[in-house]
């Protein structure tokens, strides 16, 4: 028996063929604490996820703005015009625009961070390799040690601000790898009022997709 808990589906639960159900009860009834726990949970979460329809005429954010879909059937590609985003797809479904979208947001991503670190490494005299966009699950950014900052694209679904000071927070690990008090005091001379941001992320950041 297994027992699945899913944000958009609740709880789900698979039996092997031939099992009695009479079986499958008991071990939920075992499970029973976790199953509530890991459900209010999810039900708190929810409550701060946005619905986003991904239809014509829906909106999407980018940076604190939001922008408009203008949707279109043809090869999957995105253009920006002005507060609109218009959107081809082969198909009208939301996994088929999402499918679309994501490449575009990656790639404002990658111009966006590698923009907002080249001028951090400017004015703050450090040194990074190289900026990869990646759709990490549990990180916003990374900083390896060879000096390669990574960062999440969905970041472009937040606040300005936001994005900023997650340049700012891997930037400041090039200098110190760690979160001692060193690297906290080099995050606020790269982010002055870093705390509100980072606030911001841990509230908002389950959030942050499409």
């Amino acid at each position: 028996v297994r027992a699945e808990v899913g944000l958009r589906t609740g709880l789900r639960v698979t039996l092997p063929e031939g099992l009695p159900v009479a079986k499958a009860e008991a071990f939920l009834r075992s499970r029973a604490r976790w199953i509530l726990k890991t459900l209010d949970r999810f039900n708190r979460l929810a409550a701060r996820i946005p619905e986003r329809p991904l239809e014509h005429g829906a909106a999407v954010p980018f940076l604190g703005r939001d922008l408009t879909l203008n949707l279109s059937l043809g090869r999957s590609r995105v253009e920006r015009l002005g507060d609109s985003l218009v959107v081809h797809a082969p198909r009208r479904t939301p996994a088929a625009i999402r499918a679309a979208l994501e490449p575009w947001y990656r790639i404002q991503a990658a111009r966006f961070m590698d923009d907002a670190c080249r001028d951090l490494a400017q004015d703050h005299h450090l040194q990074y390799k190289k900026i990869v966009i990646r759709s990490q699950r549990r990180r916003w950014g990374s900083c390896s040690s060879r000096g390669t900052l990574s960062f999440n694209w969905r970041l472009m679904l937040g606040p300005e601000a936001v994005a900023r000071y997650l340049a700012a927070h891997e930037m400041a690990h090039l200098a110190h790898p760690d979160h001692s008090r060193r690297f906290w005091a080099k995050v606020a001379e790269l982010c002055p009022g870093w705390r509100e941001q980072e606030r911001w992320l841990r509230t908002n950041g389950v959030g942050l997709y499409l």
